[in-house]
């Protein structure tokens, strides 16, 4: 009887024994799986401050390119203007009548309106 319980512990002892084993090699397992986690964590959070940072400089170049395109949309309005009126003074000129000036403003050429929109 006595060595079937120093038998039976012996068993139980190794078996005890396997488990620790396995559960050390699983709580490392699980250790290195957080350490994981947490440096994916940090790349996560640079990625979302770097996107912030770009989203921002998108929004600041699409306010640039609007204030670009409005002030291209009045540029082009005068330009227009501009022509009909020297038109109108051509017309007026060659009709006989009194030649209108255009308070010292150049005359518009594609060269002219090609400098006002560069800037």
């Amino acid at each position: 009887e006595a060595a079937a319980k120093d038998s039976a512990l012996i068993v139980s002892h190794y078996e005890l024994h396997k488990e620790k084993l396995l559960r050390d090699r699983l709580e490392q397992k699980n250790m290195k799986l957080m350490e994981r986690m947490q440096k994916l964590m940090m790349v996560v959070e640079t990625m979302r401050k770097e996107n912030l940072s770009l989203e921002k400089a998108v929004q600041q170049k699409d306010r640039a390119h609007d204030e670009k395109d409005a002030a291209l949309r009045t540029m082009t309005q005068k330009a227009k203007q501009l022509q009909r009126l020297n038109r109108s003074v051509r017309s007026t000129a060659k009709a006989g009548a009194r030649s209108v000036e255009l308070d010292g403003l150049p005359p518009l050429t594609h060269r002219s309106m090609d400098s006002e929109l560069s800037m």
